[in-house]
């Protein structure tokens, strides 16, 4: 089993459009196989994205994704952690780190 956090960025390009690369490679991140974390503040960014531009069925398309998601409330450790890991790594795109077969 592996474990993946996705962040704002990488839903919202798979939410544009079902044949997109991040849609393709996002599908096959979430199996049965593997968990996907819920960040509340990605939930929220999305959601209130899709509301603003009342974007209703890539609303109801991302919280029935959401609901196979494995929500989890970060700790101010949990965070402490990840700042720490990411001042240490080169940026780059999380999709990069996605399966591409």
């Amino acid at each position: 089993m592996t474990n993946y956090v996705l962040d704002t960025n990488i839903i919202s390009l798979a939410l544009r459009s079902q044949t997109s690369s991040a849609f393709i490679r996002l599908s096959k991140v979430i199996t049965p196989g593997n968990m996907v974390l819920g960040c509340p503040v990605v939930w929220y960014e999305v959601r209130r994205g899709l509301l603003a531009k009342d974007a209703r069925t890539q609303i109801n398309y991302f919280e029935d994704m959401f609901k196979t998601f494995v929500w989890h409330d970060y700790t101010v450790d949990d965070w402490q952690l990840a700042s720490t890991y990411g001042s240490n790594v080169v940026p780059r795109a999380c999709l990069s780190a996605m399966p591409t077969s």
